[in-house]
């Protein structure tokens, strides 16, 4: 049985379904920043900090604080991405081998979309940046040389587009694990999470940091869960992993995070 398309068979609770999603979107953000970003800026000297609900600091008045140090400059710049690339691969990994036999559908499901988005945010970072000249890797296009300078932006392109297409295929080729319908399990939750963001990201008192840090890092980081689910259309395989059953534990953890998120909006400055 096809249980992916068969709608009389979906037993997942959609609210614990949107609240595991906003916490594992949650649990991507703040590794690639203060394990990420924090960590190695820490590591570099800075003692400092604006943490918000998308980003840490100011990499220009990181910049300022190092005396321009371009090698400090670009580890910060990529240690992000760099913690969401191997964050991926170990909750990948753990989610091929729980998704083997019969195992809870929400923490199933925590584990497969914390790993996807991590991977998939950490490898269209530098995609971003070389179409819009902003984000992570920007500060790798600081060449004199134009013509060495759009050739590291083609890479990053290439690279990004590349790597992207294999996460989306992954994730599409694992979604039909679970029970029920693939397009409940991820775009209801690519809706919700970007509402919420985007929302609380209101509250920032830097507009152009919402523009460039907020919206992308939340339209760009899910979207490979609603790609995976059309693209899993036609794989037919059978559902291994329990229903996303209703849970006061996901509703609890989902509130404390918007909680989080929504104190850190405004930014919340951290002196070492």
């Amino acid at each position: 049985m096809n249980t992916k398309s068969d709608s009389r068979t979906d037993h997942n609770n959609i609210v614990v379904i949107l609240c595991i999603s906003l916490i594992s979107f949650y649990f991507y953000i703040m590794p690639h920043e203060v394990l990420g970003h924090g960590v190695t800026m820490f590591l570099f000297g800075h003692r400092q900090f604006l943490l918000n609900s998308t980003s840490i600091d100011n990499i220009d008045s990181v910049s300022h604080y190092l005396g321009g140090a371009t090698f400090a400059i670009d580890i910060i710049s990529v240690a992000g991405s760099f913690v969401d690339v191997v964050i991926a691969l170990v909750l990948g990994g753990y989610f091929l081998k729980i998704s083997k036999e019969r195992c809870s559908g929400a923490l199933a499901y925590f584990v497969w979309t914390c790993a996807v988005a991590n991977m998939f945010a950490g490898v269209v970072y530098p995609g971003y940046s070389a179409i819009f000249g902003v984000g992570d890797f920007a500060f790798f296009h600081q060449i004199h040389n134009a013509f060495y300078r759009d050739l590291l932006r083609a890479f990053e392109l290439a690279f990004s587009i590349v790597a992207c297409l294999l996460t989306i295929r992954w994730a599409a080729a694992t979604l039909p694990r679970f029970s029920g319908n693939v397009y409940k399990l991820t775009i209801p939750s690519y809706f919700f999470v970007s509402v919420v963001y985007i929302l609380v990201g209101l509250r920032m008192h830097d507009t152009g940091l919402l523009i460039t840090s907020t919206i992308p890092t939340t339209l760009l980081g899910m979207v490979v869960w609603p790609l995976s689910a059309i693209l899993s259309r036609g794989t037919s395989q059978t559902a291994v992993i329990e229903p996303i059953r209703f849970s006061w534990l996901w509703v609890i953890l989902a509130s404390i995070c918007i909680i989080a998120i929504t104190m850190t909006a405004p930014g919340i400055h951290i002196k070492l």
